[in-house]
């Protein structure tokens, strides 16, 4: 909850006195539950100012029934009021109310233009708080009309960017001003500054001294927000100081503890809660709530026993299939493995850890348009099973890039072959990390410090039980995990049922406003029903041509007919395991809706989409079975990292090693197993090196990997299926297909939006190589066999 409106309810309000009753709550009643309570019944109010602060910070924290009767406040003659104000930010900060949201901005911009507003510095502050970034009209609108030391401050800590250091420190100096209003929005500004990311007060030489408290509560305020791990206790002492002052004193020192407070300052905030000014208590419930909200749940010892078990299964599973004795039947698991185990294999492998927890999440935020993406799979099977797999497996290939040699010649097979390799590697060092940053060091609740141990064990246990057995391991291990993935988000499901009483209470009845409204095609979309079908088929059809991952697959099988089996089975886990997750998402939905109170601090449904998993995991899975859904989620990352790691080591071996340096080895297949050790210490020294790249520059990453997969893809359908393809026209296409995927990720040539990236540069990359393979230049190379 923003700091200004307690303050002026504060001031506002009748009874400065202290507390009406000095006794606790009762027992039994936990903190949480009581300080729900408490802003539930002023939710109901007779003052109109009261009951709205109550409304909006059990909107900000996550109940999202609680804007409904805010939008009556609307009305133009009710804005100027401090309710219309605080009702108007809460609607724009809601995703409840899209269609009210642009007039509620409105609202509190027309408000916070006028100096004469007795309300206008709620009005600014309420415009800290709203979703997204205004405008540039909105903003030249307030920079125009904000030109007093109040606005100045506001606009200085809302768009730092384009403020100078005496603006800034301008404001700061409003902390010791005379006037309470100045120090109050100083202050505040500051909390604003501390929320923003993209603001730093050293960016713009503030140093701490110019942050030092004077004798007031705002001041101390403003230093507790800013206070490092080594001065927060003596911050939050000189807040305390003002707890027994009137009843501004007393709601800052509540603001100030929901920020910063922990559990020890509980016996505090319940004393407030029984304060005779509502404001008061509105801001102890608030804290309370918030407080609760950070505590962290811990793994027990049965949770880490699971963990336990499983790291051992899969090395005793790797050293069962210890045994081989080739090298090709270390990287093909002898040609002959059964299409439906290789076909949950393949699943598997493309099946990372942020894709377990992305569908839960986007289901959460954007709603099921997601799933239209699936429509593409008929086609996909069609493609892939009666054009692709036939050629591949009428040629006797161990890497999939001797194809362009035999086609196009060496150079391309070993730009093809590098360009695997690259993607890969980086493909496998991201999965590595954002499994262990994101997912499991939160989730076991160990310091960030960790990470690099969390990725080095998560690495090791793979490259080991992946370099004992090989592919025929790797496989079935991979179903063994897709059956843990599986058991652990329909234990989730079964449980929340259970909790909900049923299934039919977390199956939603309408469309919530929300969600995405379905569009077959629309540019403005973030994704519509054609762009998901799409995008989805472009990128399996170049996935299944070009990616040794796919290939090495349809290779470990008897024959076509097998293989195309085998691909068949892995679109259908692909399909049966999304609409579980997504599934599992409404019902995530569903048990945060209800219970509110298990968000994270300071987040709404929407904003931590993502995050419910994992915190469900954590905060409501009983003791044992939240050991195995985060094995399933360990398992998502190692699938994909042991098949990288597999197929990493086959090019290596046949493209490299053995294309440069023929002949009969004494042992091929030791040196295929230390290739596996190699790319695994590539690998773990490259997820290192991710954890100083910035988090903004983790989505680029996955952006430029994604780069190489059609520009992979053109060479290997030039060599397919255009005859009259030569060796230029491969460079060529390669070059093209590249440089639109960069123009379209990153400036949007065309006004295409990302998810265009794969269908435009696939078909400019391949309209190039055609017209370049018409020109005389070089000698036409032969056909494939696979293309007679």
């Amino acid at each position: 909850m923003r700091l200004l409106l307690p303050f002026m309810l504060a001031a506002a309000l009748h009874g400065n006195g202290g507390f009406a009753r000095a006794q606790d709550a009762p027992p039994t009643v936990t903190p949480s539950a009581a300080a729900e309570k408490t802003l539930s019944e002023l939710s109901k109010h007779q003052q109109p100012e009261v009951a709205v602060d109550a409304i909006a910070r059990l909107a900000s924290l996550g109940y999202r029934n609680a804007t409904q009767p805010l939008l009556t406040t609307l009305h133009p003659e009710a804005s100027g009021t401090l309710a219309a104000v605080v009702a108007n930010r809460t609607i724009a900060q809601s995703d409840d109310h899209l269609d009210a949201r642009d007039e509620a901005i409105q609202h509190l911009i027309a408000v916070a233009v006028n100096a004469a507003s007795p309300v206008r510095q709620a009005a600014l502050a309420s415009l800290t708080a709203v979703s997204g970034k205004p405008s540039d009209q909105q903003i030249k609108q307030l920079r125009d009309g904000c030109i007093d030391p109040v606005g100045e401050a506001y606009i200085a800590f809302i768009f730092p960017e384009v403020a100078d250091k005496q603006k800034i420190v301008q404001s700061i100096n409003l902390l010791s001003s005379q006037q309470s209003d100045d120090r109050t929005n100083a202050a505040f500004a500051l909390q604003h500054s501390r929320n923003d990311p993209t603001f730093n007060l050293s960016t713009h030489d503030i140093t701490a001294a110019e942050l030092t408290p004077d004798d007031s509560v705002v001041a101390a305020y403003a230093t507790l927000l800013f206070a490092d791990s080594a001065n927060l206790s003596q911050a939050k002492n000189a807040l305390l100081s003002f707890a027994t002052g009137d009843a501004v004193d007393r709601a800052i020192v509540c603001e100030g503890l929901a920020e910063r407070g922990n559990q020890s300052d509980l016996s505090v905030l319940n004393r407030f809660l029984q304060d005779e000014n509502p404001a008061v208590q509105a801001s102890a419930a608030t804290a309370m709530l918030r407080i609760d909200r950070r505590q962290e749940r811990s793994f027990g010892w049965l949770d880490w026993s699971v963990l336990a078990i499983y790291a051992v299964a899969m090395l005793v599973v790797g050293w069962m299939f210890s045994g081989v004795t080739s090298a090709e039947e270390y990287l093909l698991g002898g040609r002959a493995m059964k299409p439906w185990a290789v076909g949950v294999s393949l699943f598997a492998t493309l099946m990372s850890t942020m894709t377990y927890l992305a569908f839960p999440g986007e289901m959460i935020r954007h709603g099921p348009l997601i799933l239209s993406s699936f429509f593409s799979f008929p086609l996909v099977y069609l493609v892939v099973g009666r054009l692709i797999i036939p050629f591949i497996m009428r040629l006797r290939v161990t890497s999939a890039y001797e194809i362009l040699e035999q086609r196009f010649g060496l150079s391309v097979r070993m730009l093809g072959s590098s360009m695997f390799l690259m993607l890969r590697l980086f493909w496998m060092a991201t999965i590595v990390y954002a499994t262990a940053d994101i997912v499991l060091v939160p989730l076991l609740n160990l310091d960030s410090s960790a990470t690099p141990l969390v990725c080095a064990a998560m690495a090791i246990l793979t490259i080991a039980y992946t370099s004992m057995g090989g592919l025929q391991a790797v496989v079935v291990i991979d179903v063994i995990q897709t059956f843990i993935m599986l058991a652990g988000a329909l234990l989730s499901l079964a449980l929340i049922s259970i909790k909900m009483g049923g299934v039919g209470a977390w199956i939603p009845t309408e469309w919530l406003p929300a969600w995405e409204s379905p569009t077959f095609f629309s540019p403005d979309s973030r994704i519509s029903v054609g762009m998901a079908i799409v995008s989805t088929f472009t990128w399996y059809i170049c996935t299944a041509c070009s990616d040794q991952m796919a290939i090495q697959r349809y290779l470990a099988t008897r024959d076509a007919p097998s293989a195309r089996k085998m691909f068949g089975v892995s679109l259908v886990c692909d399909f049966g395991v999304a609409v579980i997750l997504s599934l599992l998402g409404l019902a995530l939905l569903a048990y945060f809706t209800a219970h509110p109170e298990m968000l994270p601090d300071k987040a709404t449904i929407s904003s931590s989409a993502d995050e419910l998993l994992p915190r469900f995991i954590v905060r409501v899975l009983p003791a044992g079975v939240a050991g195995l859904v985060v094995a399933g989620i360990l398992s998502a990352a190692m699938d994909s990292l042991s098949s990288g790691l597999n197929s990493a080591c086959s090019v290596i071996n046949e493209d490299w090693i053995n294309r440069f340096w023929p002949g009969p080895r004494r042992n091929e297949l030791r040196q295929v197993k230390a290739i596996s050790w190699i790319v695994g210490i590539a690998v773990i020294a490259v997820s290192f090196i991710t954890a100083y790249v910035p988090g903004n520059l983790m989505e680029l990453c996955y952006k430029v990997i994604n780069l190489l997969v059609t520009p992979l893809a053109s060479l290997f359908l030039l060599a397919m299926f255009v005859r009259w393809a030569t060796t230029l026209g491969a460079w060529a296409a390669t070059a093209t297909s590249l440089a639109v995927a960069v123009g379209v990720a990153f400036f949007e040539i065309g006004g295409l939006s990302f998810i265009w990236i794969m269908p435009a540069s696939l078909l400019t990359g391949i309209g190039m190589g055609c017209v370049a393979s018409l020109l005389p230049v070089g000698d036409r190379p032969p056909s494939l066999a696979g293309a007679d």
